[in-house]
């Protein structure tokens, strides 16, 4: 066999791997207070999220935003050893440093997050869809997202993965009015009656998802509100180096 030949076979090799989607199985993670209030009820920690066999640099960028953006989530600082296991076990100390401190039993905590990824040609969209109690009226609740080039194993600022960014705010903007009504009203919560779109996107069912969390612009009772354009609308202002 010529090395050309040889060389040739070589490279089509490598372009089919990094083609080739990484093998995703999901892990759970549970864990109790050992604290346990009148009616059984306690302290909990529920993860679920994606885990790769695979060595490869882009399944270690997905996996580090998983732990990144769940210690976040959760209000912990993030560091390089940190396992889920470590983070639901955090969660429950926290919870009980504060029972042991106060006279009277506080209702348990509750969190629970779970991770999913969502494949395209260029591009993987990873997503944590969550809820958090900490007692009182704290319920955070939302999905966080991010988008990850497959090819540099790098997160894509939302920016870049359109051509004309202003062109797409405007579209956010109208449709979050047919879906919900004007935003400068007092229902909402945009600062000098000025439409701002959130950070968190991710793709489903032939959507484009902008997704405002609890308490992100409207008081936490009111909980998630997701702004959805149909995919085929934004052809004209999607990036094509990524879609």
């Amino acid at each position: 066999m010529s090395m050309k030949r040889f060389f040739f076979i070589c490279l089509l090799l490598a372009t089919c791997q990094l083609k080739e989607d990484l093998n995703w199985q999901n892990a759970s993670i549970k864990k109790q207070s050992s604290i346990v209030l009148e009616g059984g009820s306690s302290t909990e920690a529920h993860f679920i999220f994606p885990t790769c066999d695979h060595q490869q640099a882009l399944c270690e960028s997905l996996s580090i935003f998983f732990v990144k953006k769940s210690s976040e989530l959760l209000g912990f600082n993030y560091k390089k050893d940190i396992t889920y296991e470590k983070l639901a076990e955090k969660f429950i100390h926290s919870y009980e440093q504060i029972h042991k401190q106060l006279p009277n039993p506080i209702i348990p905590w509750e969190a629970k997050l779970q991770g999913n990824i969502h494949a395209l040609d260029k591009v993987y969209n990873p997503t944590i869809e969550y809820y958090i109690f900490t007692g009182g009226t704290s319920i955070d609740e939302g999905i966080a997202a991010a988008f990850i080039d497959k090819k540099t194993q790098k997160n894509i600022p939302i920016k870049k993965l359109f051509l004309n960014y202003i062109q797409f705010e405007k579209m956010v903007e109208q449709q979050f009015i047919a879906q919900f009504g004007d935003y400068r009203s007092k229902e909402f919560y945009f600062e000098n009656g000025k439409f701002k779109i959130s950070q968190n996107h991710y793709i489903k069912d032939n959507f484009w998802v902008v997704s405002y969390a609890t308490g992100e612009i409207a008081p936490m009772y009111k909980g998630v509100f997701e702004v959805k354009i149909p995919m085929e609308d934004l052809q004209s202002v999607l990036n094509p180096m990524y879609f």
